[in-house]
């Protein structure tokens, strides 16, 4: 509780780290680092920029993932889970309701894989056939 981050930033006083309280965790870290500037590097350097900022989504519970929703700004998809942040694009109340989402999406995409995966009839090089008239077409 707050007792044991007054006594932790107490013992890490003059070290350069910083404490930050999150939802029943206590992240100790170095000044400017923090899930924001890892996301970023990680896209960067591990990605190596091939993937924009469009096709990322980041969901986060706690209060340690507002740095991200924060560096990943309005182009990614960023989602809250649960009523405890607040600079994230969307929201969802639980982790049930965003599992339940992440199942929707893959249904999705693995409705579009066997689309993608049907053999596609070709067009008939031949002009369309006229209907034939009946004998009632006739009489009119």
């Amino acid at each position: 509780g707050p007792a044991l981050a007054r006594a932790v930033r107490a013992a890490l006083r003059g070290t350069g780290l910083q404490v930050r309280v999150g939802n029943k965790v206590l992240d100790v870290r170095a000044r400017g680092a923090d899930k924001g500037a890892a996301v970023l590097r990680w896209l960067r350097v591990v990605e190596r920029g091939r993937v924009p900022l469009e096709h990322v989504v980041y969901a986060g519970d706690d209060t340690t993932d507002e740095d991200a929703f924060r560096a990943l700004g309005r182009r990614a998809v960023t989602i809250a889970v649960g009523p405890r942040v607040g600079h994230a694009r969307f929201r969802t109340a639980s982790t049930v309701t965003f599992a339940a989402w992440l199942e929707r999406l893959a249904g999705l995409r693995d409705m579009g894989k066997a689309a993608a995966e049907r053999p596609r009839s070709r067009p008939s090089r031949r002009p369309p056939r006229r209907p034939r008239s009946t004998a009632r077409d006739r009489s009119r």
